[in-house]
């Protein structure tokens, strides 16, 4: 606990080990300024998450700066692995799940970040491509 260098490496190693979760399917349907984001999620890894991770979805404007964000409702340490399939294999069962915001803007990229709501560990990755320099993944062009 005495060697900052030592915990920030842990930090960031803890914060990589979720790769066990892979998004199967997103669907994003904007209605005026109300927003519903559709996510079927699975667990290939062989444990849930211990930590409450929260799923952040944010807004960006063309220049980057965040206009808008939300917080999912799901909580990721329910997202169990199937028991039924082999650690790391993709045909496990799909967590479905939706959020329904309101008063969103209608311009901007939609990302989704995976944080530590005690901002120890930097954002939680994923098994899936299109990490940003921000711990972010797209979830519209």
């Amino acid at each position: 606990m005495n060697d900052p260098k030592a915990l920030e490496t842990f930090h960031r190693f803890y914060a990589l080990m979720g790769f066990r979760y892979v998004i199967s399917d997103a669907r994003v349907v904007r209605r005026g300024d109300s927003l519903e984001i559709r996510i079927g999620w699975k667990n290939i890894g062989l444990t849930p998450t211990y930590d409450a991770w929260k799923i952040r979805y944010v807004i960006e404007d063309v220049k980057g700066k965040e206009i808008w964000s939300g917080v999912s409702t799901l909580d990721l340490r329910t997202v169990l692995p199937d028991t039924k399939v082999a650690p790391g294999a993709l045909n496990g069962a799909i967590i479905p799940h939706a959020d329904q915001f309101q008063k969103v803007p209608e311009n901007g990229k939609l990302w989704l970040q995976i944080v530590d709501p005690e901002r120890i560990s930097p954002p939680l990755a994923l098994s899936v491509k299109g990490r940003n320099a921000k711990g972010a993944y797209p979830l519209t062009p």
